[in-house]
């Protein structure tokens, strides 16, 4: 999904972050990267450990230093539905 956005000019960095810490990880990197813009996929299953500790998605929107956007699966059905009625 990179290509088009490198394709128009922009600076584009995908990163992907393992480990035990990747709630802090991910802030950590959007600081150390000076990010404009945070993209993400939401999930819409929690594993128990989420439910307990909380959704890293929300901990990353209340806790980033830039703005996040997070793009759903409903937007995957959009687009088919979009695509069939054409």
């Amino acid at each position: 999904h990179a290509v088009p956005i490198k394709q128009e000019g922009f600076q584009i960095k995908g990163v992907s972050i393992r480990g035990v810490d990747v709630r802090g990880e991910l802030v950590r990197k959007l600081i150390e990267l000076k990010c404009d813009l945070a993209i993400t996929g939401a999930h819409t299953t929690k594993s128990m450990r989420e439910r307990l500790t909380g959704c890293k998605i929300t901990y990353l929107v209340e806790n980033s230093p830039c703005p996040v956007l997070v793009v759903g699966n409903g937007m995957q059905k959009y687009k088919r539905d979009t695509a069939e009625s054409q």
